[in-house]
């Protein structure tokens, strides 16, 4: 964490303990592990572009962290 805070300089320390006001944490949605069957799958997509959407959730520094289960 102090290299974070290093990096960030001199405004580290408030934006890391940041705590927003505005919109409380209750209404935020967290995706899960079945977000594109629950959320997408509901609609009139066709399997390949739920297929495609699962892809791109899969790749970049988070892939895999929301996945589709069967």
């Amino acid at each position: 964490m102090s290299t974070t805070k290093e990096i960030l300089g001199d405004d580290g320390q408030s934006l890391l303990e940041h705590e927003c006001r505005t919109i409380p944490k209750e209404k935020l949605y967290q995706p899960g592990p079945d977000m594109v069957r629950d959320i997408y799958q509901a609609t009139d997509r066709m399997p390949s572009v739920l297929r495609s959407l699962q892809t791109l959730l899969n790749g970049g520094r988070l892939g895999g962290t929301v996945l589709m289960t069967p």
